[in-house]
């Protein structure tokens, strides 16, 4: 078992950036994406959830649309790429490459929010793999719109740029500068996103089995965690799941996790206290839900020719493999 892990640690992640970036979202009534992430706790609660519900890790079959995604890059590739894991998490997904062809990847760069799930995602992977030279890399992509600086020195391999469970979280007209910018023409760029059934653009409903996959337990519990570190507790009021549609440029329902308080609370952080009334309204959580007719025009525009599409059986779940104009 590997005794020590090295990983780097972002300035985007230092103090004051990150409780900057934390009283400017407080002050709007929302939380951080990244916050959710952060300490030992969340991080275990967060694979809790993501063991228990996310429609990829439940069996064979509803992984199938990455394994087939990276099979149909490896077709593509004929000398050693550099994989870029944004959002990596644990990289259960990125490891599938590496079980197809180690050999593809000629270096690994592993960047999360979570200093945690970056050094068990490095140590897992060296451990199956540990002639494979991996860099480990906490930052904040919320914070840190130059993607490009965060990756390891620049060489003439190929890039992949893999972003698995980060497109629900993230507005597409902050994302996709950043994704287009990060990217070389000819690299790769694989993404996934949450799916509903239906017609593109706002119309459609979220059906309840999608909705069950963020309003049980096991997500209340993580997202009460990072709230609790703030002084708000459950005894504050409660976490209210709805499904809102006026979500700024981009025209697709999403899931969100509102906490509405019950009673006064004041958060006392660095600087001045941050003061909620009753009533009151935190949001904690939101995920977009596009279709499969919304994401390809939207990637088209930004300079990404889709070359592969891959859907679960289920269609809640889509894989795409971009290559950069």
């Amino acid at each position: 078992m590997t005794a020590i892990v090295n990983i780097g640690v972002h300035r985007s992640l230092g103090f004051e950036a990150a409780m900057s970036d934390l009283l400017g979202a407080l002050r709007e009534k929302r939380l951080p994406a990244s916050f959710l992430y952060r300490g030992a706790r969340s991080a275990a609660l967060w694979e809790r959830l993501h063991l228990a519900h996310a429609p990829s890790t439940q069996s064979a079959v509803t992984s199938a649309p990455h394994r087939e995604a990276f099979k149909y890059l490896r077709s593509r590739i004929n000398q050693p790429v550099h994989l870029v894991a944004a959002g990596c998490g644990l990289a259960e997904k990125e490891m599938i490459l590496l079980e197809i062809d180690e050999g593809c990847v000629g270096k690994l760069d592993l960047i999360d929010g979570s200093v945690e799930l970056v050094a068990e995602a490095k140590r897992r992977i060296l451990e199956r793999h540990g002639k494979l030279g991996v860099r480990g890399l906490a930052a904040d992509l919320g914070i840190e719109r130059d993607w490009n600086a965060l990756f390891s020195s620049a060489s003439a391999e190929t890039r992949v740029l893999t972003l698995f469970g980060m497109v629900p979280n993230f507005e597409l007209s902050k994302l996709l500068p950043s994704l287009s910018d990060a990217l070389r023409p000819g690299d790769w760029l694989v993404l996934d996103a949450n799916l509903r059934p239906g017609k593109g653009g706002a119309e459609g409903e979220i059906p309840e089995g999608i909705m069950a996959q963020y309003d049980n337990a096991e997500c209340r519990d993580w997202l009460q965690s990072s709230l609790s570190e703030l002084g708000i507790f459950e005894t504050d009021g409660r976490l209210i799941y709805e499904v809102a549609r006026d979500s700024g440029d981009v025209e697709v329902p999403r899931i969100q996790a509102m906490f509405q308080f019950s009673q006064d609370v004041c958060v006392s952080l660095v600087g001045p206290t941050i003061r909620f009334d009753a009533g009151d309204r935190l949001s904690v959580f939101y995920s977009y839900r596009y279709t499969a007719q919304d994401m390809p025009q939207m990637l088209q525009e930004a300079a990404f020719e889709c070359e592969k599409l891959c859907f679960s059986e289920t269609g809640e779940d889509g894989v795409y493999v971009l290559r950069k104009k």
